[in-house]
């Protein structure tokens, strides 16, 4: 009788150690794309980022700061530009726009203060990028738009959502 109940004990200890130490990646931090592709109002951004080519860029090691327009902010705007679907977005000018919202590291809403803070967009043929400007007069705007949801944090930086798509400068 003590041999058999030791021998389930043993069983069950052993169950135990290798479900514990069973490896699994629940708790993992997601990338900026994972991230975003987990957020319903982020669908559009995540479709925008695919047809841009933008993928790799923002799931890789390097740290970014992302401000994500919601699907609301991309609907505004192929309104205001004359466009039914986000397909019809040339893909280049697509490219530009999204650039326009990625920051280089990781900058949380805390570390921000007002002033010119340069995206990921190239400025020309130079190695100069174009500027974003942030206002921390009422809230946090970044070129005018309202950041609604700050500090969700990726595994390669952080993503603050925002209510408009910042329009690069023609």
């Amino acid at each position: 009788m003590k041999k058999l109940l030791f021998s389930l004990l043993l069983l069950a200890g052993t169950a135990f150690f290798f479900t514990a130490c069973k490896d699994t990646d629940h708790g993992a931090p997601k990338n900026i794309v994972e991230l975003a592709q987990s957020n319903a109002d982020l669908s559009t951004l995540v479709s925008a980022v695919q047809r841009a080519g933008l993928v790799d860029a923002l799931s890789g090691d390097d740290m970014l700061t992302v401000f994500a327009p919601t699907n609301q902010a991309f609907s505004d705007l192929l309104s205001a530009l004359g466009f039914s679907k986000l397909e019809d977005v040339p893909v280049a000018d697509l490219k530009n726009i999204l650039l326009h919202h990625v920051v280089s590291g990781e900058v949380k809403s805390t570390d921000l203060s007002t002033g010119y803070v340069p995206s990921l967009l190239p400025y020309g043929n130079t190695d100069s990028y174009v500027s974003i400007y942030v206002d921390l007069s009422s809230g946090v705007k970044v070129n005018g738009s309202t950041v609604t949801t700050p500090d969700l944090s990726a595994s390669n930086g952080v993503v603050h959502v925002i209510n408009k798509v910042i329009v690069p400068p023609t």
